[in-house]
């Protein structure tokens, strides 16, 4: 957290949204026994086992990461944490949200590209911050890692409330890579916060992919259950 929220949080701290006990966003204590966790390795596309959080072999192709860590379900305490986090400007659920990505990372000899997929502009000047970034920038900081803003998004469309096939549709030319060394030959770690149907991480794994990465692994917060 920079000065301004350690300033904020004295003024007007925030309550627990588990507990409602003053002091932080989520308790640890709150989090370890509330939160909607993935309890068995998943596909994050099919949500079937799949050892390690790989991806199948059915959903599998040339464009698709090849591991896709998922933290929790987006429901309940989890969706209540990151719309927290998003809309009510809590920038310390940041540090949280990434804690819990980094516990579900496996360790990696040498350190990924972390990459982060960029908000919509619009967002960014409604909120006053970049939520993926502030989330790169803590995980970055707890595995003492660099992140890369190379990502950059191509339009303004919002697919917030698209349907499955809207949001395909949408993503498709969404994202550019601005400098394709960052990336070439490395192996890329792409985080996001909420996957809903996959089509995000596809499209900015295609396009890191098309900048010459050798590998591109994710991680994401939440995945929103099938219904």
């Amino acid at each position: 957290m920079n000065i301004f929220d350690t300033v904020l949080g004295v003024i007007a701290p925030h309550s627990c949204i588990g507990c409602g006990n003053e002091g932080v966003v989520l308790c640890r204590e709150c989090a370890a026994e509330k939160l909607p966790f993935i309890k068995v390795d998943i596909c994050f596309l099919c949500g079937k086992p799949s050892a390690h959080f790989k991806v199948c072999t059915k959903c599998a192709t040339s464009g698709t990461p090849q591991h896709v860590w998922v933290v929790a379900e987006y429901k309940e305490l989890a969706k209540e944490l990151i719309a927290t986090f998003k809309f009510e400007y809590a920038r310390g659920a940041a540090v949280i949200v990434a804690r819990h990505m980094d516990n579900m990372l496996p360790y990696f000899a040498e350190p990924p590209v972390l990459v982060f997929v960029p908000t919509v502009p619009a967002h960014i000047r409604e909120r006053g911050f970049d939520h993926a970034a502030l989330l790169a920038k803590e995980l970055a900081r707890i595995r003492i890692w660099h992140y890369e803003p190379v990502l950059a998004r191509q339009n303004k469309k919002q697919q917030h409330g698209a349907t499955k096939i809207a949001r395909i549709a949408q993503i498709k030319g969404a994202f550019r890579v601005k400098n394709d060394q960052v990336v070439a030959g490395k192996h890329v770690l792409l985080l996001d916060d909420v996957t809903t149907t996959g089509a995000t991480l596809l499209e900015c794994t295609k396009m890191l992919k098309k900048a010459g990465a050798a590998r591109v692994d994710a991680v994401v917060f939440a995945r929103t259950p099938e219904k």
